[in-house]
């Protein structure tokens, strides 16, 4: 694996963790 291969896996988890975390956080808030 390279470089690039390593940070594309990383930004894609980390958008996928943050349009998580923001479904749950809108989700709580319309309650």
């Amino acid at each position: 694996m390279s470089i690039l291969d390593i940070g594309q896996l990383v930004f894609i988890g980390v958008v996928v963790i943050v349009s998580f975390v923001g479904m749950v956080y809108v989700i709580k808030n319309s309650r």
